[in-house]
């Protein structure tokens, strides 16, 4: 991805002064440090840093799912259990109370 820089000739080479290079990557020597591969690179670093920050998110946002999930099996669940657990042995103890323990309390 990084251009080669090439000089335009001068008038003292000795090759034709008449042909330019047609590439946009011609630099003079009055132009600043900042060249076009410093800008590629730049803009390779900026991809680089822009991934890195993705794939922390990523990593943040799974951490994140792991510790619900973990919240939701440790307790939630639990608490859950418990309370259906005893609404169902209280109706299951009301029906024995109303019935008795023979068909009807299975429904047959």
């Amino acid at each position: 991805m990084f251009f080669s820089r090439r000089r335009a000739p001068s008038l003292s080479d000795s090759s034709d002064a008449t042909s330019s290079p047609s590439s946009p990557y011609v630099e003079d020597d009055d132009t600043s440090s900042f060249s076009l591969s410093s800008v590629d690179e730049m803009d390779h670093h900026a991809r680089v840093r822009e991934r890195r920050r993705r794939e922390q998110l990523q990593q943040e946002w799974e951490e994140g799912l792991a510790q619900l999930q973990l919240i939701f099996v440790v307790v939630l669940m639990p608490w859950l259990g418990k309370y259906w657990g005893r609404k169902w042995a209280h109706t299951l103890h009301a029906r024995y109370l109303r019935v008795g323990l023979g068909k009807t309390f299975f429904y047959l």
